[in-house]
């Protein structure tokens, strides 16, 4: 039996299921594997889907979106029963006909968000000439949806001043070493829902942290993995989580805690919520050290030596 996963309701009333399969990361292809299909990734999503998944996550610019339509089409899941997210920049100055060419690659005939995938665009393009061109999507009915992905507060505050239809999401970098509690709060402030990827960070990049040892000792008391102590937490931060993984076990890990945190019971199967303790012991923990894996340099983010 699959786990029930909540959703997170928009401020246009649509809804966006709490946990996303990732076909980005681990997924992008560089520019010399363009032309490469990835049949590993095809099964990856097969898989995902068969558990549970019902949020996918695409971007033009991850070469993706070939495998998720093959997976689609395998996998036989009603379109309506699935939401599926892409993002626009490498083409951002031709809205309109690179979504088009999403659709006809992943096999469908419309998106349930479409995002600006990041306010640093490519010269002579701009955020208010691509927005109002994916406002006319929605009036067409080819996006149901729209928002933006790693937006800071100021980004937000220009694109509100002059959005005929409001950004319902922004999809952000978000993990205990970069939780942006300022940004947080104004998108919930202005109804925008935080989307969230790379959240377990602190266990493939960060390794060593001082979230390690807090992280294990609750996944130890609980009988959870890491890893579901950290969606656990990004859940119930009232982010919705985009995650992967191409090992199946794990993706039904990811949903079982999916399930519990999205569903606010006390209980979902062998997993509990985080109690306000321990919840709080993360935050501490991840406040010690400041990270961000992507777009460091837009962001003026300096590694530490």
């Amino acid at each position: 039996m699959m786990p029930i996963i909540s959703s997170r309701t928009l401020q246009n009333g649509k809804c966006i299921p709490v946990i996303g399969f990732g076909a980005g990361t681990a997924w992008f292809k560089r520019a010399d594997q363009v032309h490469e299909f990835n049949h590993g990734l095809v099964n990856s999503t097969k898989a995902a889907l068969n558990v549970g998944f019902r949020h996918l996550d695409l971007a033009e610019v991850y070469g993706t979106d070939d495998e998720i339509g093959k997976a689609l089409k395998e996998t036989g899941v009603p379109r309506d029963q699935i939401f599926i997210t892409s993002k626009l920049i490498t083409n951002i100055a031709h809205v309109k006909e690179a979504t088009q060419s999403i659709l006809q690659k992943v096999g469908i005939s419309y998106l349930d968000l479409l995002l600006i995938h990041a306010p640093f665009l490519p010269p002579g393009t701009s955020v208010s000439q691509a927005w109002s061109e994916m406002e006319a999507l929605v009036d067409a009915g080819v996006v149901t949806s729209i928002g933006v992905s790693n937006f800071r507060v100021e980004d937000l505050k220009d694109l509100l001043s002059y959005a005929r239809i409001k950004p319902v999401v922004n999809q952000v970098e978000f993990h205990p070493y970069l939780q942006q509690p300022e940004l947080h709060q104004f998108c919930k402030a202005h109804g925008i829902v935080m989307c969230g990827y790379s959240g377990l960070i602190s266990l493939n990049k960060k390794v060593g942290g001082p979230v390690d040892t807090v992280v294990e000792v609750i996944a130890k008391e609980r009988g959870l993995s890491p890893a579901q102590v950290l969606i656990l937490w990004g859940i119930q931060k009232e982010v919705v989580v985009i995650t992967t993984s191409s090992q199946e076990q794990r993706l039904r890990e990811y949903l079982a805690a999916a399930a519990a945190a999205g569903s606010g019971d006390a209980a979902v199967g062998r997993v509990n919520l985080l109690s306000e303790e321990e919840m709080q012991s993360i935050d501490e923990a991840g406040s010690q050290l400041h990270f961000r894996q992507y777009w460091q340099e837009q962001f003026g983010f300096v590694p530490s030596a």
